[in-house]
């Protein structure tokens, strides 16, 4: 009778032993799965920024409800409420933190920073489902949370997005090759002009065996990129494969330079040369010169005009658009930005100086064109110095502000918006094109219907549609409608690039072109 007591006992005892266990952990978690100072310094910087540069007041209050509640959601029995100035953790309905404010307290940055660091520390080690979720993941939902409601353009990134977005817009030290992926095996996909890799042997398609004595089959393209990249004048040893040489690999030891992803590309053509921008990085500008004067080298007098492709360019650095544009303009203003902060009331004029004279310009536009891209095309459409073709762009006229944070992740805020140089917005409205080639049989029909069926109702239409864009006010819908991108890319009957030489060949159909831009409020 013992023995069978005991055998019912036991597996009770050792259910309720498990359970004692299971809540000593939960209530004692270890200190790598809590938040820690650092964290409440990047909650302090993130509020910091958005109470003094977001370009509409916050609620620093809604910002830390909405970051709290969103890390604790994992737990069903937590929740956090704000009543009588007081914040209060429960845990299945009971009190279980508070952290008061006065009404002083109520308006710092820091106060709230403190509280939310305080509540998720008490959540964490009263939660075993909160302890399962390391703090870095929490940091980036409480971030993203707290941001969630501002507009669509204000993020945040976490450290490790953060190294990519800086390494792209502010350059990296590198050897000036890209890779691609040949089902397990690592290949050389481009080499970049003027880099270490292109004073070296490498050639395109060289395959990569190792870097630095680490092999590369298991590794994806980001893990091999890291290897390859590091400090600028530093040693790397690349470990290569000639496959058109033989099955013996060699070794090559190159010193890493400052590279910036090239984001400029020029299609040489004698009458009608297309430099093609894909993004603004820190090198975007002056590149652009270089290709403006190699277009000008091959063509000598023969040139009719520059065609910029600014299609599927979704922006980047703001004063590379504007370096970008002041090259090609003599005076007057480039754009203009206005926010909350005083400090973002910005205007932009060029400065003497313009490389291509009076050449023609054309710029191309799509439903992608975006942001930094988008200001200089407004840019040079409202100075009269291009003809814009295309389709209505993507209309992202605000400004980011980058808010660098202690755990080297960044805050990207909205704290301006676009005006053009005529004093419209270009926020969701966008580039309304000279010439639109949506819907158009081709390139030739899109400019004659323009210019020379319905010359005074395109010009009368324009007008029109950009008296939507002073107080932001009109019709947003037919204003996207009246030349909507149909998303596809042009491929080699290519519409655009027919209706710019099209305008290019013949001088008058550009001039007229040009008159159609909308030049005041009242014009």
């Amino acid at each position: 009778m013992l023995t069978k007591s005991l055998n019912n006992y036991w597996p009770h005892a050792f259910a309720f032993l498990s359970l004692m266990f299971l809540n000593s952990c939960a209530s004692k978690p270890s200190e790598d799965a809590l938040w820690t100072e650092l964290d409440q310094q990047v909650l302090l910087e993130g509020l910091e920024g958005l109470n003094d540069y977001y370009v509409e007041d916050v609620s620093l209050k809604e910002l830390s409800l909405n970051g709290i509640r969103a890390v604790i959601a994992p737990d069903p029995d937590l929740s956090v409420t704000f009543t009588e100035n007081k914040l209060t953790l429960y845990s299945s309905d009971e009190d279980i933190h508070k952290v008061h404010f006065n009404q002083i307290d109520l308006k710092y940055p820091a106060s709230w920073a403190k509280a939310g660091y305080d509540i998720i520390r008490v959540a964490q080690k009263t939660s075993i489902l909160l302890q399962n979720k390391s703090p870095d993941h929490q940091l980036t939902i409480y971030m993203t949370a707290m941001i969630r409601e501002l507009d669509r353009f204000t993020r945040y990134a976490s450290p490790q997005e953060a190294l990519a977005i800086q390494q792209n817009r502010d350059g990296f030290g590198g050897v000036g090759i890209t890779i691609e992926k040949r089902s397990a095996t690592t290949h050389i996909a481009t080499i970049e002009e003027g880099s270490p890799a292109a004073n070296s042997r490498l050639q395109v398609g060289d395959r990569l065996i190792s870097v630095d004595g680490i092999t590369l089959n298991s590794l994806g393209i980001d893990e091999v990129y890291t290897l390859i990249r590091g400090p600028i004048n530093r040693q790397v040893r690349l470990e290569v494969l000639h496959e058109d040489m033989g099955p013996e690999s060699f070794s090559i030891n190159l010193i890493r330079s400052k590279i910036s992803p090239n984001t400029v590309f020029y299609d040489a053509n004698l009458l009608y040369p297309i430099i093609r921008i894909s993004s603004f990085n820190n090198s975007t500008a002056v590149r652009m010169a270089e290709a403006i004067a190699r277009a000008k080298d091959y063509s000598g007098d023969q040139l009719k005009g520059i065609i910029l492709d600014l299609r599927g360019n979704p922006g980047g650095l703001l004063q590379e658009a504007i370096d970008a544009a002041d090259l090609l303009l003599d005076h007057g203003i480039m754009s203009q930005t206005r926010g909350r902060n005083p400090l973002s009331f910005q205007k932009f004029e060029a400065e003497p100086g313009n490389i291509l004279g009076d050449i023609p310009l054309i710029i191309l536009v799509d439903g992608a064109t975006a942001s930094a891209a988008e200001i200089l095309a407004a840019g040079l459409q409202d100075q009269k110095r291009a003809v814009i073709v295309g389709a209505i762009s993507y209309g992202k006229g605000t400004v980011q502000n980058v808010v660098p944070l202690s755990n080297n992740g960044e805050l990207q805020l909205t704290w301006a918006r676009y005006l053009a140089p005529n004093n419209y917005h270009l926020q969701d409205y966008g580039v309304l094109p000279n010439i639109c080639t949506v819907d158009q049989e081709n390139g030739i029909a899109a400019v004659l219907k323009t210019l020379r069926a319905h010359p005074d109702q395109s010009r009368l239409d324009f007008i029109n549609f950009k008296r939507m864009q002073f107080d932001l006010d009109g019709d947003l819908d037919r204003f996207r409608n009246s030349c909507l991108w149909d998303g596809t890319n042009r491929g080699e009957a290519d519409p655009d690039i027919e209706a710019a030489k099209t305008l290019l060949s013949n001088p008058d159909l550009y001039e007229d072109a040009l008159a159609i831009s909308y030049i005041s409020p009242n014009g």
